[in-house]
This record gives C-alpha cells, structure tokens and sequence, in this order.
C-alpha cells in the first residue's frame, strides 16, 4: 500500500491509530468499561450470559452467510432461517490449521480497512505458524478478560509481575508498566550466572512481586535454579503460567518448589484468553464464553469458534487441543461452562553447551526467513543440534555460525531429507523435538527433591 493510500485511510482516524501499542492503551478504558458493565455481571448470572453470547453468535452467523468460505455459506444454506444457532453452528465445516496456512484469504470478511486490521502471528509449536488478523474488539476484550481472571485471583489493578524468560534475545532485566493491570519486571534467566544472581536477587527482593508469570517452560528452569541454589527469591502470592499445556507432573514439581498457589490461563493467538483456571478447583479451567464459543468434535478434540473477530472467520476451529468439556456447576459459583484434562502444546527449549535452556525463538525465526518446505529441529545432548531440511533444490546459504553464536552451541549439523521424513501420522510435522521438554524438566525436578 502506497503512503498516499495509507494516508488517506488515516484521515479520519485518531492520530495514534497507526501505532498498535499507543491503540492498546486507548483500549484500556474501553476495556475497563466493558469488564464493569459485562463480565463481571455474566460470569455469576447465566441468563445475561446466554443473552450476550447467543446474541454474538447470531452475529457471527450472519457474517459467515455473507462474508464466508464457500463451503461455510453452502452448509449455512442447507439450515433453516429460524433454527438455533447452537444447531446451525454444529452444521458447519470443521476449520483446521492447514486452512489458515493455505487460505487465510478466504476467512477474511474485508470489513475492516487494512489500517484498522490488527495482526497476531501463531507461535509455531505445533506447526507453521500463521498470521491472525483481528479487529479492535480483540483490543478491548484483552483488557476486560484479564480484569475477570485478575479479579478472581485477588489481584488489583497495580500488582507487580516478575515476568521469567529464557530467551537470548532479551537482556538480564527489563522494567515496564502496562496501563491496564500491572507494572513488570522482566528477567532473562537464561542469562542468570554466578556473577550477576546477587543482583538480580537484589532487584527481585526489592520489586516486591506479587505474582511469577511466565509459559510453564519459563517457570520450571526457574525452580530448576532455586532448588541447585543459584538462584534464591521471595515466594510470590500466585504463581500464573500460560502459553502451553500444564501436566500434572509440572504441578507437582512447582507445588513443591514455590510456596504459593498456582494458576494456568489457556489461550491462543487465534482467539486470546478462551479459559482460566478456576481459583475453587485447581486444573479446572472456566470458558469466557463471551468471547468464545466451545465445543467437542467427535473424537474429543476442542473445537472453537471466535465471536468477536469480524476480520476473520475463525469458525469451529481445531487446534489439536483436547478437553473434557464440564457443565455449570461449580464450586465457585460461576455460570461459565469448565473445561479439565486439558492436552494440547507442549514447547521445548534448547540446551546450550553450558546446558542452560533457551526458548528456540531466535532459531526459529531464523529458520522461517530461509526459502524452506518444512524444517524440523532436533536435540539429544546439551549444545548439539541437528537441523532437518526440506527444499525444493534451490541452493540454501545457511549460516550455521549465526545459530552457534546466537544460541551458545557447539555445533549445528545440517541434513537434507524428504517431507515424508518429518511427517507424523497425522499428516503434521513438529518443527522442534527436543529432550528439554516440560516432562524431562518436571521429572528431573521431582526426582532431585
């Protein structure tokens, strides 16, 4: 798009609107506004619940009608003007990743402008990753979802969150505030040595964390640290994980190394925040059905469908992740429907050749800028990788010293091999396979206890 046409679509739009960062703070209020008018009344009463998500659903259905892929209007046809939308929905099509990846094109409405479109990139764990577009609602919602789990969990608005990474592209510390909820400091444990961890125990003591958040990767090489006592911090009020699938051994691990309830929030990047886990009954997680419709498919794989996104149709979606799906009834009181026994994505992280773990971010988007079919990364021992390849027969200037010097490594050995070499049998390739995984990690924890 020219910088004229870019221009002239801004004419009429706030000065901040090419900026997504200054349009997430414009959200706050908004976001503010509809936790306190909505989701805090919703969550506890079912009728207002079933009124606002049916409603959203009607909606949804209506632009599917119009704005949807060819086989989304042709089962929509086949259903009559007046039948429940629960029923409707059920007679559409299941959405699969390969459809993002290969037609994202076709789930998009064209209702919103391309400056007003939001863009959210998948992570990748499970498969290519894909670019998600969103409207402003997504803006809004994430700040009024989160104000309900804060809520739930005893926090206000103000706590301060020690956020833990393990990614070498992120400096030791990093202190920041987000206008909505929280002020954070951010600490790369990757890059926690004997040389600095007093000062970092110092900064950590002296922020006074109400909460540790990080993915559940990111939270076990913490306590990793403080059970070998290289590293020693207060206990926090909740220790909060998100991103990928808490087993049961990882709870165990982090009850017997924090002193401090724990809670897990699932989300995709398809959607957001779709459940929370419930403060009454630990590894059972509560739907925001507001935002998300949910259902099971035949074999017991979820199936979602986002009811706030009127840029992309994200209908019946199926991520791989697996749930039972509960009814109402909960010891808490909440009208939102629960979901337990959650399976889904479960990320590794790559082992240096000092064996200190590092998320594989820097890696992999190195690997999605070469001209690639597929990739898959492979690790067995502590700074030592193999690299699968599958290209077309085009010449490849891989910079293996890039990757060694950028993730500590001793050596990175590269292999050309066929598609058919890194598919499972469902037809999916995991594009890392690594032995620091969250069971390794978990199990490695519990047994040095």
């Amino acid at each position: 798009m020219g910088s004229d046409v870019v221009t002239d679509a801004l004419a009429d739009r706030p000065r901040y609107w090419h900026n997504q960062t200054l349009r997430t703070y414009a959200a706050v209020a908004e976001g503010w506004r509809m936790y306190d008018m909505v989701y805090r009344h919703t969550e506890w009463d079912l009728d207002r619940l079933t009124a606002v998500s049916d409603a959203r659903l009607r909606e949804l259905l209506a632009l599917v009608a119009e704005h949807g892929t060819a086989e989304q209007r042709a089962a929509l046809a086949e259903t009559g003007a007046n039948d429940d939308p629960q029923s409707v929905l059920g007679h559409l099509p299941v959405l699969r990743k390969a459809d993002l990846i290969r037609r994202p094109h076709e789930l998009r409405t064209g209702l919103l402008d391309s400056v007003d479109v939001l863009r959210a990139r998948t992570s990748g764990t499970t498969g290519e990753p894909v670019v998600i577009e969103h409207g402003e609602s997504h803006l809004i919602n994430g700040v009024a979802m989160p104000m309900r789990v804060f809520h739930a969990y005893g926090l206000a608005p103000g706590f301060r969150t020690l956020r833990v990474t393990c990614d070498p592209r992120h400096d030791l510390a990093h202190f920041s505030g987000d206008a909505a909820t929280w002020t954070r400091l951010r600490i790369n444990i990757a890059k926690v040595t004997a040389a600095n961890a007093r000062y970092v125990e110092q900064l950590v003591a002296d922020f006074r964390p109400d909460v540790v958040w990080g993915q559940p990767m990111e939270v076990l090489v913490l306590a990793r640290m403080i059970t070998a006592g290289e590293l020693s911090i207060p206990d926090p009020g909740l220790l909060l994980t998100h991103g990928d699938t808490v087993d049961s051994q990882t709870r165990r691990a982090l009850a017997a190394t924090f002193d401090a309830p724990h809670r897990d929030i699932f989300g995709l990047q398809e959607f957001g925040q779709v459940a929370w886990e419930c403060p009454a009954e630990a590894a059972t997680y509560h739907v925001n059905e507001e935002r998300v419709h949910i259902a099971l498919d035949s074999d017991g794989a979820l199936l979602l469908t986002n009811l706030i996104n009127s840029a992309m149709l994200i209908v019946k979606y199926r991520p791989e992740d697996r749930a039972e799906l509960l009814g109402r009834s909960c010891a808490c009181g909440r009208a939102l429907r629960r979901l337990r026994g959650l399976e889904g994505r479960q990320r590794g992280f790559i082992a240096d050749r000092d064996g200190v773990p590092m998320n594989v971010k820097p890696l992999q988007l190195y690997l999605e800028a070469l001209p690639l079919r597929r990739w898959q990364v492979r690790q067995t021992e502590p700074g030592r990788v193999e690299v699968l390849i599958v290209h077309d027969g085009s010449t490849i200037d891989f910079d293996t010293n890039r990757i060694l010097a950028a993730m500590n490594l001793a050596e990175v050995a590269v292999r050309r091999v066929e598609l058919e070499d890194l598919l499972t049998k469902g037809g999916k390739s995991l594009r890392f396979d690594l032995f620091v995984n969250q069971r390794n990690l978990a199990r490695h924890l519990t047994e040095a206890r």
